[in-house]
């Protein structure tokens, strides 16, 4: 078998716990997947929350603006990472995800009773970001701590909880905001959160004999070529990640689709996630995770590309929210899987971290280039700007990944 450490062939651990690739290792995948059903389809459906308020409660506020709701989800969902993976190993993995999830659940309540987008940025976003960290990062974690030789179907089997969760939760947040409101579907969507952070993180703890003494950021990441180059891909991916899942209702609409088709997009995009999480999970095992993440993420941009600036209407719209679901699963669930493969079981849980953070970084920044793009130059009712910035850096990420698929072949022979 490949030696995880390609930095440090050498230093890789010289005995494998038996814990690892056991049946105790599916236990905490099922728990993961439950997990990242909750944090991922909370993420994934907030597209339904823009669309709502764009042209309900909040239409007086710029769309960019009302963006940074979602975007502080996602950034703050990983840039918080790195500490709640060193939390966790402090007090313990499971009693880190019962906090994160009651802050990311009183996130949600304080949102319900908002009366301006800036409440909402704080409460919804920025509060629940972070609490979900916890949720999101332990999960992964834990998973490829477990598994070795099936580390990318497992991880596989996690992530597909994002489709799974976006499908449910979206058809939840849907029917509460129809029915009830948007506030009572935030005081709904707290309780779920809770009810899942609080039952499927029993089994949560460590790999027998892990050291706790990992450090917050490991800076010899930093010294890596194949880390380098994967956060080069990151960098550039993460500038359009979120584009397609936090406007496509909203541009669905523009174009004339109806509210239902506006509304499926996101019941779309979640079921492509959900298959392609199964699909470039196995597929990763057998190919090898650093060349399906670097071909599912290309054809994520270049799906994108096709279905709304190429061809752009209301039925090839609807194609690109599975297709985009689809081939960025591969991008969501493989990167952790290229760390946990080429680097020791010590820099694990750092490298994880610090890959995740800097993955919130960007997405973090990437909002001030979209209220750019689409407020000044689109006047805040043309997205062209915004897709065609989305899928030229998508694609172009395939340069920095490609780079350091050669770097494993010539020095290694393997990637």
């Amino acid at each position: 078998m490949e030696s995880r450490a390609v930095e440090n062939s050498e230093s890789g651990s010289s005995g494998q716990s038996p814990m690892i690739d056991s049946k105790y290792s599916w236990i905490i995948c099922g728990s993961s997947f439950f997990l990242i059903f909750l944090s991922m389809g909370i993420e994934n459906s907030f597209g339904i929350y823009q669309a709502h308020y764009m042209s309900n409660d909040f239409a007086q506020y710029p769309p960019a603006q009302i963006s940074w709701i979602g975007t502080l989800i996602i950034s703050g969902m990983l840039l918080a990472s790195v500490v709640s993976n060193r939390i966790a190993l402090l007090i313990g993995f499971r009693p880190a995800v019962w906090i994160g999830g009651t802050f990311a659940a009183l996130g949600l309540l304080l949102a319900s009773f908002a009366k301006s987008v800036l409440v909402l940025i704080f409460t919804q976003g920025l509060m629940f970001g972070i609490g979900s960290a916890f949720v999101y990062s332990l999960p992964i974690t834990l998973t490829s701590m477990y598994f070795d030789k099936y580390r990318g179907s497992a991880l596989g089997v996690m992530s597909a909880g994002a489709g799974i969760g976006g499908i449910v939760i979206s058809n939840i947040i849907n029917a509460s905001i129809d029915n009830l409101g948007f506030r009572w579907a935030l005081r709904i969507t707290a309780i779920i959160t809770l009810f899942f952070v609080y039952i499927a993180s029993i089994p949560f703890k460590p790999v027998p004999g892990f050291s706790t003494n990992s450090k917050l950021i490991d800076f010899s990441a930093f010294r890596s070529p194949v880390f380098l180059c994967l956060l080069a891909a990151v960098s550039l991916t993460n500038l359009g990640y979120s584009i397609p899942i936090f406007f496509l209702p909203s541009l669905l609409t523009q174009v004339g689709a109806s509210s239902s088709l506006s509304s499926a997009s996101v019941t779309l995009l979640n079921a492509g996630l959900f298959v392609g999480c199964f699909f470039f999970g196995r597929l990763a095992d057998l190919l090898g995770p650093f060349n399906v993440f670097t071909a599912s993420t290309f054809l994520a941009g270049f799906f994108e590309l096709l279905l709304s600036i190429i061809f752009k209407t209301p039925s090839t719209l609807a194609a690109l929210a599975f297709f985009y679901g689809f081939f960025i699963s591969g991008f969501i669930s493989l990167g952790v899987v290229v760390v946990g493969k080429y680097f020791t079981e010590e820099q694990l849980s750092p490298y994880t971290g610090t890959y995740l953070t800097y993955s919130g970084l960007i997405i973090f920044c990437s909002n001030f280039l979209n209220t750019y793009l689409l407020d000044e130059l689109g006047n805040g009712t043309d997205y062209s700007y915004l897709q065609t910035m989305s899928s030229a850096v998508i694609m172009a990420s395939c340069i920095p990944n490609i780079a350091g698929i050669l770097y494993l072949r010539r020095k290694f022979g393997f990637n």
